[in-house]
This record gives C-alpha cells, sequence and structure tokens, in this order.
C-alpha cells in the first residue's frame, strides 16, 4: 500500500494575481511614506475659519462621555438639527473625547481618512485594469499606473484644504466613501458568485 501525500501549492504574487496582498504592500508603503512628508507639517495647525463654528464653539460635538446620549448629541450638528453630516460630526465628537480641543488628533483623522481613499483609488485602478477588455494590454503595468494615478491625485493641491482644514473632514469623508463605493461595486461585479464564476471574469 503506497502513501499518497498531497501537496499543496500556494499562489505566488505575480501581476495577473489580484488577489495577493503583497502584491500592493510595496507600492503603498511607498504612497503612505510620500503624503506622510508632505504632510507632516500640518498636523500642529491651528482652528481656522469654519473650524470655530463647527468644532470649538459647537457643544454638540463636546462629547464628555463615550456613551449613546453622547452619540446621539453630535447627530445635532452645529444648529440642532438632526442628521445634519451626522457621521461627520460624529467623528469631531470622538476625536474631541479623546484629544478635547487638542489640533494634532483631529489632524491625524483627516490624514488617515486622506490615505484610506488613496488607498482604494489605488486599488479600484488596478482592479479596473485587469478587467478582461484591459487585462492583455495594462494587467503587466497595472500596478505602476495604479501608484502614478492614486500619487497624482492624493498629492494634488486642490486637496490641500481637504485635509489640513479639519472641517473639510466633510469634503474628505464624501471624497472617501465614493471611491469606495465604487471599488466594491466594481469587486462584486468581477466576484465568483451564485450568478457568476471565476471563468466569466476571466474570459
Amino acid at each position: 500500500m503506497h502513501n499518497q501525500t498531497t501537496t499543496t501549492i500556494t499562489p505566488t504574487c505575480t501581476p495577473d494575481n489580484t488577489r495577493c496582498w503583497r502584491t500592493h504592500l510595496f507600492p503603498l508603503l511607498l504612497l503612505f511614506i510620500f503624503l506622510s512628508i508632505i504632510y507632516a507639517n500640518s498636523f500642529n495647525g491651528a482652528w481656522v475659519f469654519d473650524d470655530e463654528p463647527n468644532i470649538v464653539q459647537n457643544p454638540y460635538v463636546h462629547m464628555e462621555q463615550l456613551n449613546w446620549e453622547g452619540i446621539a448629541r453630535t447627530f445635532e450638528s452645529i444648529r440642532g438639527k438632526s442628521f445634519d453630516r451626522p457621521f461627520a460630526y460624529l467623528t469631531f465628537g470622538l476625536n474631541y473625547f479623546f484629544h478635547g480641543l487638542d489640533t494634532w488628533g483631529y489632524h491625524l483623522v483627516n490624514f488617515i481618512v486622506h490615505c484610506l481613499s488613496a488607498l482604494f483609488l489605488y486599488l479600484f485602478i488596478f482592479h479596473t485594469l485587469h478587467l478582461p477588455r484591459l487585462r492583455e494590454k495594462y494587467m503587466d503595468r497595472a500596478g505602476s499606473i495604479a501608484l502614478l494615478a492614486a500619487a497624482l491625485w492624493a498629492t494634488s493641491p486642490i486637496m490641500v484644504t481637504s485635509v489640513t482644514f479639519i472641517v473639510q473632514r466633510m469634503a474628505s469623508m464624501a471624497g472617501m466613501f465614493f471611491i469606495m463605493a465604487m471599488f466594491f461595486y466594481l469587486m462584486g461585479r468581477i466576484a465568483p458568485g451564485i450568478f457568476r464564476t471565476e471563468h466569466d471574469y476571466r474570459a
């Protein structure tokens, strides 16, 4: 009786393997370092313009206790009107709970939101270039193209105010969720499932 051994083949991280996280690790690390250098001097920025009425002078986001009452209070935004940009004001409330009025923590969250937007933009472009109609022409350069596009977008001067002005987190978050929606829609369309197979995606 012969012993049969099972050999497990581990997929390698090639340009064709879009699901290997190591494919994206180095370019995304480069992008993060690049953005960190660019925005490093913004972390100690002071309150400016609409920061004052929306955060500093806004009692609704001065969350003293992390409970439902404190969370619900942030939903009243600046006018005492419920659900006026509730998620953005909730993040301001959480910032106040952990950091008070120390701007460093607020700038850190703004920077993280911007980095997440750049990350999902990179992934969206990378996977788009692996679609059946594009993969033959762009697959080998998909990582470079996605990294360059995300870097140009993330470092554009038009993005500066949405990252460095604390209250403009509202705009940054809107952009982040829009980019995430495009990415997850794409992934939903190409993922094998009940209505499609892996062959359908690669055909």
